[in-house]
């Protein structure tokens, strides 16, 4: 089984790696006491070694890694210091959540994942009271227009008032 290579393993690591791995194998294989006490001898150095190896080649890659977050911070490249702080933090987030049907059971395959988020959706619109007849039209300009709903690039007049609106509604009062 072969184990997946770390980003931060220099070349030099990886080639010590595949060494003692060789080594390992001969012993697995290798009956004879003296001749295997040599070669454990020589697994247990070169594991040391490695060990070793590997520990300095993550601080450096861990300094480079805080150095770019350093002139990212600097440069106010924010996408790039969140980018590397997850990184250096080993946070991952998984964006596949369990779906569940409405009996709670949960689903499994694409189709019937598809298949609960259009009924979902459908749900949401009726609920909404947009007009089912909408919901069931392909064609996405009969359907804006069926709903009375602009789909023009809208004016600057229209753009400063949203941007006011947005402000009022996010501070509790109008700021300009």
């Amino acid at each position: 089984m072969e184990k997946k290579r770390k980003k931060w393993i220099r070349d030099g690591t990886w080639n010590l790696i595949q060494e003692r791995k060789d080594i390992k194998a001969k012993v697995n294989e290798i009956r004879q006491q003296e001749e295997n006490g040599r070669l454990g001898a020589e697994y247990g150095k070169l594991n040391r070694e490695i060990k070793k190896s590997a520990k300095k080649d993550k601080v450096r890659w861990t300094n480079k890694l805080a150095q770019e977050a350093e002139e990212a911070a600097a440069t106010n490249n924010m996408r790039e210091l969140y980018k590397i702080t997850k990184i250096l933090t080993n946070k991952s987030y998984n964006r596949n959540k369990p779906l569940y049907d409405k009996q709670k059971q949960l689903i499994e395959t694409p189709e019937e994942q598809v298949k609960r988020w259009q009924g979902y959706y459908t749900e949401l619109l009726e609920e909404g009271g947009m007009e089912t007849e909408a919901a069931n039209i392909e064609d996405n300009e009969e359907r804006c227009e069926l709903l009375n709903i602009s789909t023009e690039k809208p004016s600057r007049e229209e753009a400063k008032e949203a941007s006011k609106h947005m402000r009022k509604n996010k501070y509790g009062k109008r700021t300009h």
